[in-house]
């Protein structure tokens, strides 16, 4: 028939692509789901929708959420690759970044501070008293937020 439907133009595409270097990062932890979650409930309130792709261990693939334009904004959720930053910012799609942030390329990120966050933890412990602390795991950024205080 030769029939091709006409696209939506850009903007107009009525959802937000989640791209993440894998899907547990989206539903497991402590971070990475919890702004699934926020931005679904947002999402939904607006009656908008979320596409999500996983990356792989290559950066040869390309997600189609950019290559096809299906999205009016990509959150990316852990660690990208660089040239998977570059497409979404030559096809002009609004990004965020959360999590790991690329060296030298230009990007709105959302970084949590571990170390702050346990400067933080310590602190309230200590207002309420506790002067003894033990760790079941370390990682070396928090263990340092916590080592550092007296």
């Amino acid at each position: 028939v030769g029939y091709v439907r006409p696209r939506k133009r850009r903007g107009t595409q009525g959802a937000v692509g989640i791209i993440a270097d894998n899907f547990a990062n989206c539903f497991e932890g402590e971070f990475y789901n919890i702004v699934v979650e926020s931005l679904a409930q947002e999402l939904k309130a607006i009656n908008k929708n979320i596409y999500l792709e996983a990356l792989g261990e290559k950066d040869e693939y390309f997600p189609q959420i950019i290559t096809k334009n299906l999205v009016d904004g990509i959150l990316f959720l852990g660690k990208v690759f660089p040239n998977h930053i570059i497409m979404t910012k030559q096809k002009h799609i609004p990004f965020i970044m959360v999590g790991h942030p690329i060296p030298n390329v230009e990007m709105h990120a959302v970084v949590p501070d571990n170390r702050s966050g346990a400067i933080q933890a310590v602190e309230h412990l200590l207002s309420l008293g506790h002067r003894t602390f033990s760790t079941l795991e370390v990682n070396h950024e928090r263990f340092t937020g916590c080592s550092g205080r007296n």
